[in-house]
């Protein structure tokens, strides 16, 4: 009753692109068969290939919201994420034109033909298109981005010019870098006093 429950929940809307289903593919048959439910698509060998790409696409995006909802996260860690995600998407497209699936493990256990390799370049071109798009908003706070990560070697003429000032004076500050290459950024900053970096915290 529990594994039947499981193959048809799974079933519902996106849960085909769900890892478990893939695993649980052959008791998928099984079950359809000894219900008489069919579903042919699990008979379909192109089916089954574009459904490994889809399992192994969602895993990265997955991957993805689950780092960006990750407590705590600055600005520019948000960027740096969102930035190698569509890095990985430019350099997967490259490699699966070219058939080298190692980063693509369920995929990896088909045989894709060439057409289906070339539409899964495209696929994996466009994701990259359309993220990119979508992280757009990041590139106007880059001179932010850059004085909150690298407060002691941003250029200060580049910073904001509110915290130009301030920055001259936590770079002449030498115990103060010591503590920026010991703490965590959240840390650093929530220890700077108020009254002497008042905009830096707020920027951060």
């Amino acid at each position: 009753m529990r594994l039947n429950k499981l193959i048809w929940a799974q079933l519902s809307g996106s849960a085909w692109e769900n890892p478990q289903v893939w695993d649980l593919k052959l008791e998928i048959q099984e079950f359809c068969q000894m219900t008489g439910r069919n579903i042919p698509e699990l008979t379909s060998a192109d089916w089954l290939t574009d459904f490994a790409f889809a399992v192994d696409v969602t895993a990265l995006i997955n991957e993805l919201k689950s780092k960006l909802q990750g407590r705590g996260l600055f600005a520019h860690e948000l960027h740096s994420l969102c930035k190698a995600f569509t890095r990985k998407q430019l350099f997967l497209s490259s490699q699966v034109e070219d058939n080298t699936l190692t980063h693509l493990p369920t995929l990896k256990e088909r045989i894709p033909s060439a057409d289906q390799l070339h539409t899964y370049s495209l696929t994996l071109k466009t994701l990259h298109d359309e993220f990119s798009r979508r992280f757009e908003d990041f590139k106007a706070v880059e001179p932010e981005r850059l004085t909150v990560s690298s407060p002691f070697t941003c250029d200060v003429d580049s910073a904001p010019t509110d915290v130009q000032l301030e920055l001259i004076d936590l770079q002449s500050d030498v115990p103060l870098a010591q503590h920026f290459k010991a703490l965590p950024l959240l840390t650093f900053y929530s220890s700077l006093k108020e009254e002497n970096f008042p905009h830096l915290r707020s920027l951060a």
